[in-house]
């Protein structure tokens, strides 16, 4: 799972195609064989919506994930959210 992460990114870097990117992730049918795996899809997908312009979307998105993180894992998705969160604050 985490090879076809690492290619899927690779080819965003790439072209920057948030919508492939977003299809992409929603496509794998591979399950998640841990909560890393599964953190890192949730986290990737989330990303997709904040490129996509849909940062309420990624918000709602990582705020479930938050709730159910510890440790590193949820100090990581407390700092995406608030620097997504300065983001639409920017935009306005």
């Amino acid at each position: 799972m985490i090879i076809n992460f690492l290619i899927i990114i690779q080819e965003y870097n790439e072209n920057k195609n948030g919508e492939l990117f977003l299809e992409k992730l929603f496509a794998i049918e591979e399950k998640a064989t841990d909560m890393n795996d599964e953190i890192t899809w949730y986290l990737n997908i989330a990303t997709a919506f904040s490129v996509l312009g849909k940062k309420n979307e990624s918000i709602s998105l990582l705020k479930q994930l938050e709730e159910v993180t510890t440790g590193g894992d949820k100090e990581l998705i407390q700092k995406s959210i608030e620097f997504i969160q300065g983001q639409m604050e920017n935009e306005c």
